[in-house]
């Protein structure tokens, strides 16, 4: 029996995927396909009670195929006691989450969500500190994920929109790039702290597989006291790339988070896409990951090129140092502490045809930068 591959809408953003081995590899697509194949269908919203496994219409729901197994479950602080949803869209998750993962990411596993923009817009949005012990979060900030495996979790496993620790990064990012557009005001340094502590759980190493929350995590966190040390600096002298090239370097170029760079004298690190450059530099040699640049460079872009108040600018991310800053030229916003002392991020123009990182290393376009010049002369 062959099992056509299953029709599916792309997430909308804020909703995200991730692929990773750690929930499953070596998934064959015809297993997952014959699993999602048992999803319930139809486009009548039902009534999902929830955390009632084994129930026809409750979920978790999990199905399974071969060495393949798929679980529509709900994640967030505070679950409602019902959720109403139509089961195609269970369908819909699962066949994006087949293409992306097993089909074209080598037979991984992962999750998707929908309608994770319930919690973003609360936690967002919300003037006080979403994450003081005694907060509760509405029911309404609940979302579903649709997780594929490679071995069935035990029924008293979290689902990974209560664990994943790109949960958290994400919204530290929108934190911190709302706070970027406010620039100024006591909601800006609340964005700013709320962020931190949320890139803090990251940067910790919240286990996709543990127990603990995040939004725990972020409990305990606020109660340890905060000083935003890096510095985001917006500068004209660095030219103006565009920030659709600057993008793709951010979805498209990046390792996986865990992965890491090495950086230091003499070991600049470059990502380039068309207008766009983007520098890893050190003071001293370090050993970087790809999450802690993710956050500097979503931070920094948010700050510099995604102003609409202010025109787009490269910039600069770096731990604040003593020196003044030009303010006719140049503007600064603090942020996550994303990166250690004595690293450096940089956006910039490329501003003559673009060779490869060694030949970059020697241009006119990178000595202006290094030094302090404006792109504008080369």
């Amino acid at each position: 029996m062959s099992i056509s591959i299953i029709a599916f809408t792309e997430p909308r953003i804020p909703d995200l995927h991730i692929c990773d081995e750690l929930y499953g590899k070596h998934l064959l697509a015809k297993d997952c396909l014959r699993a999602a194949a048992e999803l319930p269908g139809g486009s009548d919203s039902i009534e999902w009670v929830v955390d009632v496994p084994g129930n026809p219409i409750g979920l978790p729901l999990t199905r399974e195929y071969g060495e393949c197994y798929i679980t529509v479950d709900t994640a967030g602080p505070r679950p409602p006691l019902s959720v109403h949803v139509p089961p195609n869209i269970f369908r819909s998750m699962a066949g994006f989450l087949i293409d992306r993962c097993v089909i074209n990411g080598g037979g991984t596993g992962g999750f998707v969500t929908a309608g994770f923009a319930n919690l973003l817009d609360y936690v967002v949005d919300n003037q006080e500190d979403p994450f003081l012990e005694q907060t509760i979060f509405p029911p309404s900030t609940s979302f579903l994920t649709l997780q594929i495996e490679s071995a069935k979790s035990p029924e008293s496993a979290r689902s990974p929109g209560d664990t994943d620790p790109e949960i958290p990064l994400l919204i530290s990012q929108y934190m911190t790039g709302r706070a970027g557009l406010e620039n100024t005001g006591s909601n800006t340094r609340r964005l700013y702290r709320i962020g931190a502590q949320l890139w803090s759980i990251c940067s910790a190493g919240l286990s996709r597989s543990g127990e603990r929350t995040w939004w725990e995590e972020a409990t305990y966190q606020a109660s340890i006291p905060f000083d935003v040390e890096m510095a985001y600096e917006c500068d004209n002298d660095l030219g103006s790339p565009v920030l659709n090239d600057c993008s793709d370097i951010q979805i498209n170029q990046l390792g996986p988070p865990s992965d890491t760079v090495s950086v230091g004298p003499g070991n600049t690190q470059f990502l380039h896409s068309s207008s766009c450059v983007m520098a890893i530099s050190a003071a001293t040699a370090l050993v970087l990951t790809w999450r802690q640049i993710q956050a500097a460079l979503g931070t920094l872009m948010n700050v510099c090129l995604q102003n609409p108040s202010r025109p787009a600018y490269g910039g600069r991310a770096y731990y604040q140092q003593t020196a003044k800053v030009s303010r006719r030229k140049k503007r600064q916003a603090t942020g996550i502490n994303a990166l250690p002392p004595h690293a450096n991020l940089t956006l910039f123009q490329q501003q003559e045809p673009w060779v490869d990182p060694a030949g970059e290393l020697r241009s006119c376009t990178w000595g202006a930068v290094s030094t302090g010049a404006s792109i504008a002369n080369c």
